[in-house]
């Protein structure tokens, strides 16, 4: 821990040189591949002063963004957002430079394109502690040598930067995605110095962004910042009727699950719970971990101990569609959520539902009969048994897919949030 602490603090000293000096030779030959950094490349980083990105600049709105690990097909809520936002203000006319981590980048990513989109794609370690704060820094730095005026973070913790980001010119928006010092990876110390870093993302934010209301008495109590509500969506699907039975499962005869294996999402209870079930009925589980811990590693020993467990990774695209339209029960058994965008496409598919009774739950108009006691195994297994009996039960979820249809759709959120943008480039 000291270790990264005091390698990080020369790392800074390093950046701290590049911004005074102000010279794009400096900033591309400390992070090209060539570079004494060797490895924290940026791809793109070579074009920085190219007639494209020279053109795009004088377009006036250019957008920078931090904070995420990048998109599309990479695993996360925030990612997930990103993905379904980013091309829609692209498509309002705002010009976007999103910095990724290439160490999550999969080949589909690496390949997407879009007219007014550029990635810059940062090599990072991938450390719980530093991991954010590196790739936020050294975005900083490039977004700063491209011209970039108004910067978007996601999440408090990469928003650590937003002082230095407002010394050098930016305006900042801050998308406050959920309180994550309650997540199970962080111990007290560090959820001492996160709630420290949430309130000077929030003094130094022109404009929070959170997607829940929820978050936003948690903000207002926590730092008296106001902040703006505009919600995750989702995209209305249509019905896949493809077969299910290459995963040896049968419609409508599996309880369902998208998560990453973090002990915040309680896949473990929820593990507990179906092995206390007697059922023909499986247990699909889309994910995976982040990195891998005691935690991962035991929710994948417990699921290999019975058979109808399947763990099929992270999947994305028709793939999830196909098990979200086959599926008889979607379950999010969190401890703690902003708002869960898995959630979300479970009800735009009319899936009936049983979540933890978490106040980010609770907010989404669901039936009270839908909720179990956050952490309680037993009530989840009974929870669960009842559902899987009661036809009536199984047809309530018809009712979600208008709900979540005419709030939480992208092309209005992506409006709002443009609206937000235009103020600032007023400015």
């Amino acid at each position: 821990m000291w270790i990264s602490v005091v390698n990080s603090i020369l790392y800074w000293i390093v950046i701290t040189i590049i911004l005074i000096a102000d010279d794009p030779f400096l900033v591309w030959f400390f992070f090209s591949e060539t570079g004494f950094a060797n490895g924290y490349s940026c791809i793109g980083s070579r074009l920085l002063y190219s007639e494209k990105n020279s053109m795009s600049r004088r377009n006036g709105k250019v957008i920078g963004a931090i904070g995420l690990r990048g998109f599309p097909h990479v695993m996360g809520g925030v990612e997930r957002h990103c993905e379904q936002l980013y091309p829609r203000l692209a498509s309002l006319g705002f010009r976007l430079y999103i910095c990724r981590r290439s160490n999550y980048l999969t080949e589909k990513s690496r390949c997407y394109k879009h007219e007014n989109i550029d990635f810059i794609d940062l090599w990072v370690p991938k450390q719980k502690h530093m991991e954010a704060i590196y790739h936020s820094f050294i975005g900083l730095i490039l977004l700063k040598v491209k011209g970039v005026k108004v910067l978007h973070i996601h999440s408090f913790g990469p928003a650590i930067v937003a002082p230095i980001a407002k010394m050098l010119g930016f305006s900042v928006v801050m998308t406050y995605h959920l309180p994550n010092y309650y997540q199970g990876k962080w111990n007290n110390f560090d959820r001492l110095l996160l709630r420290m870093v949430e309130n000077v993302a929030c003094l130094f934010s022109d404009t929070v962004i959170t997607v829940s209301k929820t978050n936003q008495t948690v903000i207002k109590e926590n730092t008296g910042k106001d902040s703006v509500v505009i919600p995750n969506g989702v995209n209305l699907p249509a019905h896949i009727d493809s077969d299910i039975t290459s995963y040896h499962l049968t419609k409508k005869r599996f309880i369902f699950s998208a998560c990453r294996f973090v002990p915040e999402k309680g896949v473990d209870l929820l593990l507990k719970a179906f092995n206390k079930l007697n059922t023909d009925w499986k247990l699909v589980i889309a994910g995976t971990a982040d990195h891998v811990s005691k935690y991962s590693l035991d929710v994948f020993a417990t699921a290999k101990k019975n058979s109808n467990i399947i763990l099929p990774g992270f999947i994305t695209g028709a793939e999830l569609d196909l098990f979200y339209s086959n599926a008889g029960i979607f379950v999010l058994p969190s401890f703690i959520e902003g708002q869960p965008i898995a959630l979300l496409e479970a009800m735009s598919h009319g899936l009936p539902v049983v979540v933890s009774d978490i106040p980010a739950h609770r907010e989404l108009e669901i039936e009270e009969r839908c909720f179990f006691k956050s952490g309680d195994v037993n009530n989840l297994a009974e929870k669960l048994n009842e559902f899987m009996h009661d036809g009536k039960l199984l047809d309530s979820g018809r009712k979600y897919r208008e709900l979540v249809s005419d709030k939480y759709n992208w092309d209005s959120i992506a409006l709002n949030t443009g609206k937000i943008f235009d103020i600032l480039f007023k400015k």
